[in-house]
This record gives structure tokens, C-alpha cells and sequence, in this order.
């Protein structure tokens, strides 16, 4: 089993380096991009008609997006997210989830450029339209946007909602945490007992120096023992 878990982690994370390999080929070549690479320097990378496919204030948009993920240590995250993926390869909950975290992301940068620039709402829906086309899967790193119309079509959405106010932000972290709380109190309640530890012991009076709590003490006597334990007992 371990050789199995082991296998599947090992080429999982060889198709994520040669994914991630792939897209700085293509990153090189200029047909990669809008995106975020690297994960102790990160930088930004545009394809290469990117001056002429984006209008400045579209570029600045996209520079703006690329820097809230940079700022939010997202490729670092993603890093760990990918890293859970290969050693949980076999749990499809893990994958759906680093899915969600990548949709997260783009919805939390997208509101963190719209928080600073709220007159640029169709503009930026704009902007997205355009880099769909340009979506690759990049294992390390962020990329705009994310590569079918789902997200999209739920971040364009996004766009339309005002920023929630600070008492409901608030109000959601400790529903969040509240929730979080139960689950993990009702899976530690839901633990069967723990068995109580056998000890062997050669002598008796071994017995009164082991305090442990939880623990069944079984006292190997030999046949002379008992018979002197009986007589004394008389």
C-alpha cells in the first residue's frame, strides 16, 4: 500500500512539473500569460502581443490583479495546495477543493482591484473576456483566468455585487469558525475509546510503582509465589 500511495504521488508530481514546465516554454515563447510564476520571487508574466491585444487601461488592470495575488503570497499557497494534491492523490475531495482555492483566490483579487478602482467594473469584465483565451494550467503559480466558463462567468458575476460590508465580513468568519468548531468537536467526540494497555509485570511489587492511568497490570507469579501469598494471607 505504502509502494501504491508512493507511486501516485511521484507521478502526479511529475505531471505538475511538466505542466509547469510546458507553460514556461510557452511563457518564453510569448504565448502564455496573463499570469503569476515562481514562488520565492514571483513575477509577472504577459503574452507577447500583450500591448496590442490590451489597451493601457486594460494592462493596468491586469498588472493590478497579478499584484494582489503577489501580494497575498496566493503562489506560495498554491504551492502547498499542489504539494496536498500529490500526497493525497487518491482522495477526489482533495482535488475539488484546490479547485474552489484557485476560484477563491481569483474572486478575492478580483474584489481587491475593484475595492480600489469601483468606476472600472465593465473595463475589467472587458479585460477577463479577453485573457480567456489565454488560460493554461500552471501547477505552481497563478493564472488569469481560470480555463473553462463556470469561474468566469461567476467572477463577471461577482462584479455586480458590492463590496459586503465589514459586519457581515465578520458575521461569515465566525459562522465559518463556529462551524469548523463543531465538525472537528463532533469527529473527536465520535473517536471509539482507547483500549486499555497491557503491562506484564515478573515481579508484584512491580505493580505499585506503575501509575499509568488506562492501563490493565497482569502479574506474572510463579507456583511457590501463590503458595506463599496464601499462607501469609492466612
Amino acid at each position: 500500500m505504502v509502494a501504491v500511495w508512493a507511486a501516485g504521488a511521484f507521478a502526479l508530481l511529475a505531471l505538475m512539473v511538466l505542466g509547469q514546465w510546458r507553460f514556461l516554454q510557452r511563457a518564453k515563447a510569448g504565448a502564455a500569460g496573463p499570469a503569476v510564476v515562481g514562488i520565492i520571487a514571483p513575477r509577472i508574466v504577459t503574452p507577447a502581443d500583450h500591448h496590442d491585444r490590451f489597451t493601457p487601461e486594460e494592462r493596468a488592470l491586469v498588472r493590478a490583479h497579478e499584484r494582489a495575488h503577489i501580494d497575498r503570497g496566493d503562489p506560495k499557497i498554491n504551492a502547498w495546495v499542489a504539494l496536498a494534491q500529490a500526497i493525497n492523490w487518491f482522495n477526489p475531495l482533495v482535488h475539488l477543493a484546490a479547485y474552489h482555492v484557485r476560484l477563491d483566490q481569483e474572486l478575492a483579487c478580483d474584489a481587491t482591484v475593484m475595492a480600489r478602482r469601483p468606476s472600472e467594473r465593465r473595463r475589467y469584465a472587458q479585460t477577463m473576456l479577453k485573457t480567456q483565451l489565454a488560460a493554461d494550467p500552471l501547477p505552481f503559480g497563478c493564472y488569469w483566468p481560470a480555463p473553462s466558463r463556470h469561474p468566469l462567468e461567476a467572477r463577471i458575476d461577482m462584479l455586480k455585487q458590492a463590496r459586503p460590508s465589514q459586519s457581515r465580513a465578520l458575521a461569515g468568519f465566525w459562522i465559518v469558525m463556529a462551524l469548523a468548531g463543531a465538525t472537528g468537536l463532533g469527529a473527536w467526540a465520535a473517536q471509539p475509546p482507547v483500549p486499555p494497555h497491557v503491562r506484564w509485570l515478573d515481579q508484584p511489587h512491580q505493580a505499585a510503582l506503575r501509575r499509568e492511568p488506562a492501563t490493565v497490570v497482569v502479574i506474572s507469579l510463579s507456583a511457590d509465589q501463590v503458595k506463599a501469598l496464601t499462607l501469609a494471607a492466612r
